[in-house]
């Protein structure tokens, strides 16, 4: 951006992390790109197209969020980690931020909320947002009226915010669940490689469907099990009461990494990363 051949200076350019969503009500793909924070912050940059056409055509638009949208020093900040999924009437980006000069004490992330329509239309945007300063947090794919979230508090507790679409008004509840080990995750792989030494217990995969919230995250070795794996719970929204814990593991090798989305009867599909033991990363 612009698509002439030459890089995009803004930022330094594209840096590394992105994502894309097809909102189809709307026919919009919608492609969050991470630029370079160069020591004056960065931006992610949101760009949509109207159709399969325009993406063909590469005729995009596109908008650009900065640490200073939302209440932080431009020149000591930036956005990482970008994740993105909407609801019917909004779209909603999850990023972390980090302090360029003495880190956070504690993690912050930002989840931020713009109306599809105003995206749709390719009109100035309406940026709301909230900062969680817990680790992790991801949005619930396949939410309609009400946006879920959800991040822990600690090994036992999971904390889930709900953000229904045009209120300003955002409500959490912790919901208690068995401890999980937390910790460095190892899973060394037949080459010698821990495939498993960057994950961490973010909340990675979460959805709403059938009445359900759910939440999956990765847990390490330990109490039981042998190595890394997801720990999955399901949460009853009407209540925020515990439905079921269960866990994705093997005596083999580890699992981390999920990602999940319902489609229209609730059935869910996803991917999860494995490897170590015998068996080299796949997913």
């Amino acid at each position: 951006f612009p698509h002439d051949g030459v890089n995009d200076p803004i930022d330094g350019g594209f840096c590394c992390d992105q994502h894309v969503y097809y909102e189809r009500t709307r026919g919009l793909f919608i492609w969050l790109l991470q630029y370079r924070e160069g020591g004056n912050g960065n931006r992610q940059r949101i760009a949509v197209a109207n159709s399969q056409q325009d993406v063909l055509n590469n005729t995009w638009y596109w908008y650009d969020l900065t640490p200073g949208m939302f209440g932080f020093a431009q020149s000591d900040h930036w956005l990482d980690f970008p994740d993105l999924t909407v609801s019917d009437g909004n779209l909603y980006v999850v990023t972390k931020i980090h302090r360029l000069s003495t880190p956070f004490a504690v993690p912050t992330n930002i989840v931020a909320r713009i109306p599809l329509n105003q995206l749709a239309q390719g009109s100035a945007i309406t940026v709301g947002y909230t900062v969680v300063q817990l680790q992790g947090v991801s949005c619930t794919d396949g939410a309609t009226t009400t946006m879920y979230f959800g991040a822990h508090v600690n090994t036992t507790t999971l904390r889930v915010y709900s953000w229904a679409d045009g209120s300003g008004t955002i409500s959490w509840h912790d919901v208690s669940h068995a401890a999980y080990n937390r910790g460095a995750m190892v899973a060394t792989d037949p080459d010698g490689y821990n495939f498993a030494s960057h994950a961490d217990d973010w909340i990675w995969g979460a959805w709403a469907a059938n009445g359900v919230l759910g939440f999956m995250w990765p847990a390490a070795q330990g109490g039981g099990f042998p190595y890394p794996h997801v720990q999955v719970v399901r949460v009853n929204p009407a209540t925020f009461s515990l439905l079921s814990q269960v866990q994705i593991w093997s005596t083999d090798l580890a699992f981390i990494y999920p990602s999940v989305h319902p489609n229209d009867r609730g059935h869910l599909g996803g991917s999860i990363a494995f490897g170590g033991g015998s068996a080299s990363p796949g997913c």
